[in-house]
């Protein structure tokens, strides 16, 4: 009489199971307030925060920064005044932050915004991405570039380029940028813009700033005249 009941009882419990586990499963367990996919602009605010973030944070623009630059000193915790450098600071905060947080979204964006046909939020994903890249070729010297962000196409562990490369090619992202903004297709969403409020021009000003920068580093090394 026990094995009876016991062979019934697990039945009964397989037969739940299996009528839990075929029944609306999907719709169930599908979170309704989850986006699946956001408009391209609304990516602008969190993008830029994120670059001020590393930039400024009191690990790089503080600790390093300011403390290279001789604008403050330090009592305790002086590793970055003695020119020692954090490990955990160059490897988390700035490599892995900025490609993460910043070229990885600034990316995505430019790939929603060509799905909307939306040129000028294309160009911001494309100008953050190439501040991105500057930042990191300027601190790094060789860095993945041409093979970066390219897991969809199976490359998982891209080649680093040299840094003549790095920055040929973001003038030719930082044109094609301008390009796009000429254009004036689409818009830039104001409210999400925390750096110019969704204007056009400052946009282009944006790129046109750190082209010059870009040039400025290599106008030692080859004639620039004809770019400026």
């Amino acid at each position: 009489m026990k094995k009876t009941k016991i062979i019934i009882s697990t039945l009964v419990l397989g037969l739940f199971f299996v009528v839990a586990c075929d029944r609306n499963f999907e719709e169930i367990n599908t979170n309704p307030n989850d986006a699946i996919s956001v408009p391209s602009g609304l990516l602008t605010a969190d993008i830029v925060r994120n670059a001020a973030n590393i930039m400024y944070s009191s690990f790089v623009g503080a600790d390093m920064g300011s403390c290279w630059s001789q604008q403050w000193a330090k009592v305790n915790y002086e590793e970055e005044e003695r020119y020692k450098i954090r490990n955990s600071v160059i490897e988390a905060t700035i490599w892995q932050g900025m490609y993460e947080a910043v070229i990885s979204d600034a990316y995505s964006m430019e790939q929603l915004a060509i799905e909307e046909g939306n040129s000028s939020s294309q160009a911001v994903g494309i100008i953050m991405q190439a501040y991105g890249y500057s930042v990191l070729t300027d601190m790094f010297g060789m860095i993945p570039f041409s093979e970066a962000m390219k897991s969809a196409d199976g490359i998982l562990s891209p080649k680093y380029d040299s840094q003549e490369d790095v920055y040929n090619g973001l003038l030719v992202m930082l044109d094609k940028a301008n390009d796009l903004l000429a254009e004036g297709n689409g818009e830039i969403n104001a409210s999400a813009d925390i750096l110019y409020n969704g204007s056009t021009s400052g946009w282009q000003k944006f790129a046109n700033s750190l082209k010059f920068r870009i040039l400025m580093r290599i106008s030692s090394k080859v004639d620039v005249s004809a770019d400026l």
